[in-house]
């Protein structure tokens, strides 16, 4: 049966003065605050429609928590529950936001009629059965042990030691609670925005016939998509108890505890991180909740961070027209590679490829025709070379590759360099553009291209060289490619 949620921040109290199974029987299912500045921020993530301050220290705080309470929740209705207070205080406390108010003692019945009025429920739900009690146990948060702050500390310095390394980031955070809680099994799943699902980034314990890559989880659906819908963590101590939640038919599991939390960021949720199987066979605990739980707090903002400075780093590097690389890290490479070609006496090829008459096309088609143009021939460009070879946007139109461990070509036999850089010059030329309205055309480039350490020992003087072929290239016909010191080759 649906019941709504009910929070209860106690403020002075260490006691339980609410009977919660009373008003979950009633349709309420409460959450009981640790202290006030938890209560506080669980106001200010979830909706709860009443928020129950239980109030027994009669001091200035009180209206100070009531209007915090406001600030965070200010949709919420407030019900006080007090020792009987005078007309000052209960002005007070109605001008700092409470809605009504509750002297003890009380019976669980009056409590239940004044959230039933709070709420606009207008008569008592049916009665909760077994089957439709909540299977998680989250409603309580104890707060971490001496050993669960000491772990979270030396986690948290572990997790910091590279924050741009997301891969190191998705595996710590795994194999660190599961390691702790000896637990055979564990997933993360991260949430792609664009497919609206959940995707299996890192996992233990699972058997060799399943390929973890496969594996994809549409939001609400499994215990995994579920979690991610609602935000909230699921500890279950046994699975088959729990008639109402989402399981598979093939589930095989050594233990019937789990454990599954959300990862966030803010209100958004990143991921899952799954925990089951202990090794020892037992169940997991609150307190390990409580523990996972922080982890996945710390966790969600340092993969936020490594995904905002993937985000930047990519940026600085390609260019925003073509998504090509650009020219500034077409510089970092070819000073890279031409190390790398030195030290190990391999070769480095340098083509440049420039489309003919692109100025033309400009102006007589003009430049939104020109920019389709430059994606166009850029979306060649991608195909026709090797995943290792290095396609860049040097300027305007004209193009820079880098070719690895690739020979200067010799005209009178196959050459790697000259089959990559001729198929993308003949695919360019069979490509139909489009242009002005209901018309198209052909365009065609050319190429020049020059060789580490053949032609030159210096990464400057290399691109010069491919720059002359570039130029033999143009002043011989345009549509061909010329090596550096050889006669014209196409």
């Amino acid at each position: 049966m649906d019941h709504q949620d009910i929070l209860i921040i106690p403020v002075g109290r260490g006691v339980e003065s609410v009977d919660a199974r009373g008003l979950l029987d009633a349709g309420f299912r409460v959450l009981r605050a640790r202290d006030v500045f938890d209560g506080l921020v669980l106001a200010r993530r979830r909706s709860f429609p009443t928020v129950i301050v239980d109030i027994a220290t009669g001091t200035a705080r009180d209206t100070q928590v009531v209007r915090a309470l406001g600030r965070a929740a200010p949709r919420a209705r407030v019900i006080a529950l007090t020792e009987p207070p005078t007309s000052t205080r209960r002005e007070e406390l109605h001008k700092a936001g409470v809605s009504r108010f509750l002297s003890r003692p009380f019976e669980a019945t009056e409590l239940a009629a004044a959230l039933r009025s709070e709420t606009g429920m207008r008569s008592p739900p049916k009665r909760v059965s077994e089957e439709d009690r909540a299977p998680v146990s989250a409603a309580k948060g104890r707060g971490l042990t001496p050993r669960g702050l000491e772990l979270l500390k030396d986690w948290t310095q572990l997790l910091t030691r590279d924050l741009a390394n997301m891969e190191e980031l998705l595996t710590l955070t795994l194999d660190l609670p599961a390691k702790e809680l000896r637990a055979r099994r564990g997933s993360l799943l991260l949430f792609d925005d664009s497919r609206r699902t959940l995707e299996l980034r890192r996992a233990i314990g699972f058997p060799k016939d399943v390929d973890p890559r496969s594996i994809r989880v549409p939001s609400g659906q499994g215990i995994a998509g579920l979690v991610a819908k609602q935000g909230a963590a699921l500890l279950v101590e046994n699975l088959a108890d729990e008639k109402a939640l989402p399981t598979s038919p093939a589930r095989s599991y050594f233990t019937n505890s789990l454990l599954s939390v959300p990862i966030r960021h803010g209100s958004r949720v990143l991921g899952v991180l799954n925990l089951t199987d202990k090794s020892d066979g037992s169940s997991f605990t609150e307190t390990e909740r409580e523990l996972v739980l922080a982890l996945a707090r710390q966790a969600g903002a340092f993969i936020e961070n490594a995904r905002l400075l993937k985000k930047m780093e990519t940026l600085s590097i390609v260019d925003e027209l073509t998504g090509l690389y650009n020219r500034r890290f077409f510089e970092q490479c070819l000073e890279n590679e031409t190390i790398r070609a030195r030290r190990y006496k391999r070769f480095l090829t340098l083509a440049l490829l420039d489309i003919d008459d692109f100025k033309r096309f400009n102006d007589t088609h003009g430049y939104l025709k020109g920019d389709e143009l430059l994606r166009g021939v850029a979306r060649i460009l991608r195909k026709s070379f090797r995943k290792t070879d290095i396609v860049t946007r040097w300027g305007g139109e004209e193009f820079a590759i880098l070719l690895p461990e690739t020979e200067k070509p010799d005209p009178g036999r196959p050459s790697p360099a000259l089959h990559f850089t001729e198929r993308v010059r003949l695919a360019i030329a069979g490509e139909t553009f489009a242009a002005a309205s209901m018309t198209t055309t052909q365009i065609t480039v050319s190429g020049g291209v020059a060789t580490f350490p053949t032609d030159t020992s210096d990464k400057s003087d290399l691109l010069a060289k491919a720059n002359a072929a570039l130029k033999q290239a143009k002043t011989s016909g345009k549509n061909r490619v010329c090596v550096f010191g050889e006669e014209k080759i196409a």
